[in-house]
């Protein structure tokens, strides 16, 4: 069981949500606020008994990365915060993924991570490196048309 500080923090933040996650369909991924580590050594245990993942339709073997279809659009939900190396479940996952992608059918290739990889922002800055080296390069092969991430929000 989760610390009662925790469990309230979440059950705050989803009564949020509610008004606009009861009437707008949504799809999450994980970020490194989800990371609960210190409690009972269970990493994302909040965030994985909160949402429903199409990863197993998808044929992913993980909550954290996986795909759906909505119209014409083909969505890769990526994670930044488990292992995404080349060499990796994920990476190659995603390779598949991508490979089965019918552009005549889902013309639009749309993926999603947590932290992004470009940004001026000081403290996040580089902090997707890592990934970014691993998996551009994989991305931009199948024509990836647009990128959603979190973190920085811009203000005028």
């Amino acid at each position: 069981m989760l610390n009662s500080e925790l469990r309230a923090r979440w059950l705050s933040w989803c009564r949020f949500l509610e008004p606009v996650t009861s009437s707008i369909p949504m799809m999450v991924v994980e970020g490194n606020h989800e990371i609960e580590e210190q409690i009972h050594n269970r990493t994302f245990a909040s965030y994985s008994s909160r949402f429903a993942f199409p990863s197993e339709e998808s044929g992913s073997l993980s909550p954290f990365y996986y795909s759906f279809d909505v119209g014409g659009i083909h969505f890769v939900m990526l994670a930044a915060y488990v292992d995404y190396k080349k060499s990796g479940e994920q990476y190659q996952w995603l390779q598949k993924d991508l490979e089965k992608v019918d552009r005549s059918v889902t013309p639009w290739l749309i993926a999603g991570w947590h932290a992004p990889w470009y940004t001026t922002y000081k403290a996040h800055y580089r902090e997707a490196e890592c990934m970014r080296v691993e998996m551009e390069e994989l991305l931009y092969s199948y024509g990836v048309d647009v990128v959603f991430t979190g973190h920085v929000i811009t203000t005028v």
